[in-house]
C-alpha cells in the first residue's frame, strides 16, 4: 500500500488560515475530519455567509484560484484584549 501524500505544501487547514485569491480572500473557520467551515470574502462590505465544503474540493478551489497563504492562523490578541 502506497503512502498518502499532502496534496498540497500545506498539509492541513487551520482554524484562522487567511487564503488571498487576487481580490478575494477567503478565511478558514472550524475544521472537521472531512469538512471546512469558511468564509469567502470579495471585496469590502458585509460579512459573506458561512459556506462548508470537503477538504478536497477546498484544495481545488484554492488551486483553481492560484491562492498564496497569507495568514497561518489566528493569534489570540483579541482574546486576550477582551479580559
Amino acid at each position: 500500500m502506497k503512502p498518502k501524500r499532502p496534496s498540497s505544501p500545506v498539509s492541513e487547514f487551520q482554524h484562522g488560515q487567511v487564503w488571498r485569491m487576487g481580490e478575494d480572500r477567503l478565511q478558514i473557520g472550524v475544521v472537521g475530519r472531512w469538512l471546512v467551515h469558511y468564509r469567502h470574502y470579495k471585496g469590502p462590505g458585509k460579512r459573506p455567509p458561512a459556506r462548508f465544503t470537503e477538504k478536497g474540493e477546498l484544495w481545488k478551489l484554492l488551486a483553481q484560484h492560484k491562492a498564496v497563504l497569507v495568514k497561518e492562523r489566528a493569534g489570540f490578541g483579541l482574546m486576550q484584549a477582551r479580559r
